[in-house]
């Protein structure tokens, strides 16, 4: 069952009394790198059909749609920390001017 989440992500205000728009874009890139490589580890943890013919009909099917729908939770994870980048990159060019 492919889950879908929809909301607005409440995006920082950078000003001189918080963090400032550089750490929190190291902090957000380190973490969509994270994603990244988890997505690499998850694609080469795909499920092998080898692993579930022995069980009833359909659970290697099974097991593919739920492998996949953990993928697309992931990419979604990526899209909202991509945004987010672009946001505090957006900020940091502004303030450059």
């Amino acid at each position: 069952m492919l889950m879908v989440y929809s909301w607005r992500m409440t995006l920082p205000t950078v000003h001189l009394n918080g963090t400032s728009a550089q750490a929190l874009y190291d902090q957000a890139e380190a973490a969509y790198n994270a994603l990244q490589q988890a997505m690499s580890l998850m694609q080469q943890a795909a499920p092998n059909g080898r692993d579930y013919y022995p069980q009833e009909a359909g659970a290697h099917y099974r097991a593919q749609d739920e492998h996949f729908d953990r993928l697309r939770r992931v990419q979604g994870l990526m899209a909202e920390y991509e945004e987010f980048l672009g946001h505090l990159s957006s900020e940091m060019e502004r303030r450059r001017r």
